[in-house]
């Protein structure tokens, strides 16, 4: 999936939105951070990028920042892990993880509309063959019952 170039964008932005908003809400709840890790890297629907966030518990306990860490998976917007920073140094960790996922959010649904706006034209064009050769089949039908009348 994540080798088709209109779907791996969309793919993408889901699991990391998944992801961030599973980690911003334990961690909001005051949940230790490797425990959060933990449960949200449980959500990933897909393995590929699980396996790439695997390593983020392993790089929190040998003394790294979250961002740092998170910024070690190449699925992780290098925006996201600036913001991440920036939230590290004035301790609003949670709040900007939430907004990470928002951020992601919107840009799968803008993602998703952009590619049902370029499949539209493909889909009327399948389904007009469809019709078409439909007619056609009843056309050829009824000529052939009327040259077996006559």
């Amino acid at each position: 999936v994540l080798r088709i170039p209109l779907i791996n964008g969309i793919v993408k932005d889901v699991q990391l939105n998944l992801f961030m908003r599973t980690l911003a809400v334990m961690v909001k709840r005051d949940v230790p951070l490797l425990h959060s890790l933990t449960v949200s890297n449980k959500v990933f629907q897909n393995m590929i990028i699980a396996e790439s966030f695997s390593s983020v518990q392993a790089e929190l306990k040998s003394g790294r920042k979250l961002s740092k860490a998170l910024g070690k998976s190449c699925y992780m917007p290098s925006k996201a892990v600036k913001l991440l920073q920036i939230a590290e140094r004035s301790g609003e960790v949670a709040l900007m993880l939430d907004k990470i996922a928002k951020a992601c959010e919107r840009s799968s649904k803008i993602r998703l509309k952009r590619l049902m706006v370029a499949l539209e034209p493909v889909i009327i064009t399948v389904l007009a063959l469809i019709v078409g050769a439909v007619v056609m089949a009843l056309v050829m039908a009824i000529m052939q019952m009327n040259s077996v009348v006559q």
